[in-house]
């Protein structure tokens, strides 16, 4: 993993930092990298490459210019036969963080720390990508207006280029995290000659009470006294509690981390002493830094020798005071606005028309992923855990929207094609 940085054209490129320290890329494949980010219209951005003349890919995020800062480029150096594109998501949300983290001590150990939290990130759970269109102001912007109705991609690309002030050659770049997330659908509409997008699940998420840790601890996972207590606590905590966009925001962005996400996993299904939670996080200065993140967004509470007596004198228990969960669900009320639109003539029939058909589609998959699911329910495969662990409680039941199965492609493949009826309609015109 390399960081560089270009300030201005007189200093050229600068590398900033690098992991490991003896990474055999040359600057000049570094700058080939960066210039090709740079190129035409420069803004920030994902984009993967080979290297001709050696055995590496990469992938890599661009900072833009940005006026009166320093452009930076992150880029993750791979072999040939690696999925670059599958490193997308994980480097995008690692990036920002990373810049954020020039020129503080040990700048270097953090790289090293955020490569082995990207080889984490490559495969994001289906809470996780929920979490991550929420957290993206560019998703959250299309699921804002994709809640009004079907709407033509051209049309939606430029709605968006005027709410943000940037410009986005590849709409589909957006779009493919709701895809892949199972919030939208898209299908060619021929009356409108364009590939439409369409909402077919809404999205929510919130603090929910930690039920299932609640009844371990009065089950034996804690004393009777230490039970009450840890009641006592969640049950002030929600007393007081009260939604906010800014709030879920903040979940979000913690849900993404994958060694906080590890350990909320963990918490929610079990009572364990901090120690138990080495196997989740492998180093003890980043575990301890996990839990005051946590502690101090309210999502877990200690219980140790402070406040009461445990067998393990200053190893504490960690306990779950609030869970993060972030769900999809069908959006019934799209039904109805759809047809408010089609009475006003604000929107087009086939258009209208083309949603209500994937809506209704959609519930019904729904409806029977939900009796599979029931008749064959799946244990969430969990981390590991230090030796000595309690076992597992039963997982809670998964939210009843589910996403579509995505297939893999081709790089060249990224952007969901249109469906056949675009193939049709241009068969028909030669």
């Amino acid at each position: 993993m390399s960081l560089t940085s270009s300030p201005n054209d007189k200093s050229g490129l600068r590398v900033v930092g690098v992991f490991p320290s003896d990474l055999d890329v040359s600057e000049e494949n570094m700058l080939r990298v960066f210039t090709a980010h740079a190129m035409g219209k420069p803004e920030a951005g994902f984009l993967t490459m080979t290297l001709e003349g050696t055995q590496l890919a990469v992938s890599s995020w661009y900072s833009g210019i940005r006026r009166g800062k320093d452009q930076f480029c992150v880029m993750l150096f791979l072999e040939l036969d690696e999925e670059a594109r599958a490193y997308e998501e994980g480097l995008t949300l690692a990036s920002n963080e990373i810049v954020e983290n020039i020129g503080e001590p040990e700048f270097t150990e953090y790289l090293g720390e955020m490569f082995d939290k990207l080889k984490r990130m490559v495969e994001l759970s289906i809470e996780q990508r929920l979490a991550k269109v929420f957290v993206d102001q560019e998703t959250r912007l299309l699921m804002h207006k994709l809640s009004r109705g079907g709407i033509p991609g051209e049309e939606l690309r430029e709605w968006l280029e005027l709410q943000t002030g940037k410009h986005y050659p590849d709409l589909g770049l957006l779009t493919l995290p709701l895809l892949r997330s199972g919030i939208v659908d898209e299908d060619w509409v021929n009356a409108v000659s364009d590939n439409c997008v369409f909402m077919v699940n809404d999205l929510f998420g919130a603090r929910y009470p930690p039920e299932q840790a609640l009844k371990l601890a009065k089950s034996g996972g804690l004393t009777a006294e230490q039970a009450a207590e840890y009641e006592k606590r969640v049950t002030e905590f929600f007393s007081s509690y009260a939604w906010t966009e800014n709030d879920t925001l903040q979940l979000g962005q913690l849900l993404l981390d994958p060694d906080i996400y590890d350990v909320a996993k963990v918490l929610r299904r079990r009572i364990v002493h901090k120690s138990e939670l080495a196997g989740i996080v492998e180093k003890k200065a980043a575990l301890d830094t996990v839990i005051r993140r946590l502690e101090s967004s309210k999502i877990i509470t200690t219980m140790g020798s402070t406040t009461l007596k445990v067998k393990r004198g200053d190893d504490p228990f960690v306990m779950l005071l609030s869970d993060i969960h972030f769900e999809s669900f069908f959006p019934e009320f799209l039904v109805l606005r759809l047809e408010e639109r089609l009475a006003q003539k604000d929107i087009h029939p086939d258009i209208a028309k083309r949603h209500l058909e994937l809506l209704a589609e959609h519930y019904m998959r729904m409806r029977e992923k939900i009796k599979e699911k029931r008749k064959r329910p799946k244990d969430e495969p969990e981390p590991r855990l230090a030796p000595g662990e309690a076992p597992s409680a039963e997982p809670s039941e998964a939210p009843p929207a589910e996403p579509v199965e995505e297939t893999k492609t081709e790089e060249a493949e990224e952007k969901p094609k249109p469906k056949r009826r675009r193939r049709k309609k241009k068969t028909t015109e030669e």
